[in-house]
């Protein structure tokens, strides 16, 4: 839990260091907008395991006591890593910046291919052995 606080503080430098200005909305989106997504999409997929009456679905007091460490722990956490990291200095880049952007060279075709390729052998590869394996059962 307390890596909670120390991911906050690098959240927070890292926007003060790169000139954010607005730093209550980046710790209000942390603990409230990430969690609550993840919540939401776990609570809505409970609902369903309930619907069809599954083993999977957590009891409704679980639920609750989940939403209760949300909002005394983790949410406490957040709010005191950002206090901290608004307490140090900010984070200054260790070069300098050049003020003329280089530019970028266009990439070839077989470069771009290089993903598509990396992906393929070890699907591929992957699906052939349990092609073989759950044939044989």
């Amino acid at each position: 839990m307390l890596n909670i606080r120390t991911l906050m503080e690098c959240s927070d430098s890292l926007i003060s260091g790169l000139g954010g200005k607005n730093l209550q909305a980046n710790v209000l989106l942390t603990s409230f907008l990430i969690p609550g997504v993840l919540f939401s999409q776990f609570f809505c997929n409970n609902l369903i395991f309930w619907g069809y009456g599954s083993s999977a679905a957590l009891p409704f007091p679980t639920l609750v006591i989940l939403l209760g460490l949300w909002f005394v722990v983790y949410v406490p956490l957040v709010f005191i890593g950002s206090y901290v990291a608004f307490k140090q200095k900010s984070f200054e880049v260790p070069c300098a910046i050049n003020e003329i952007p280089r530019s970028i060279p266009k990439r070839k075709f077989l470069t771009s291919l290089t993903p598509v390729i990396g992906g393929i052998l070890p699907f591929g590869c992957l699906f052939i052995q349990l092609f073989f394996i759950l044939n044989s059962i």
